[in-house]
């Protein structure tokens, strides 16, 4: 197998999520992904694409016990997944 490249795209063959890059300090910075989530679920849920899943390719059980908390579109995001996304943090006013 080749070696794999840390800054490597998402378009790229064989690419791996290593984290998450946070803005915080005076500089941008990774944070792994390794327990930025914690896993909402003991058992594995059902799921009709984990043979092609590439979190499941890449984290085991670990990405589907974090599953569940992952959407595409939400209306009502916590601070911590708004951290973990990169998006704001927006106050509550």
């Amino acid at each position: 197998m080749s070696k794999l490249c840390p800054s490597a795209q998402p378009g790229m063959d064989n690419c791996r999520v290593l984290g998450v890059v946070q803005h915080q300090g005076p500089a941008p910075s990774l944070v792994y992904l390794t327990e930025i989530l914690p896993a909402v679920v003991d058992a594995l849920p059902p799921c009709t694409i984990r043979k092609d899943c590439r979190w499941y390719a890449q984290e085991g059980a670990a990405a589907c016990r974090r599953c569940p908390e992952i959407t595409t579109v939400s209306y009502d995001l916590s601070a911590t997944t708004r951290e973990v996304s990169g998006l704001p943090v927006m106050e509550d006013v």
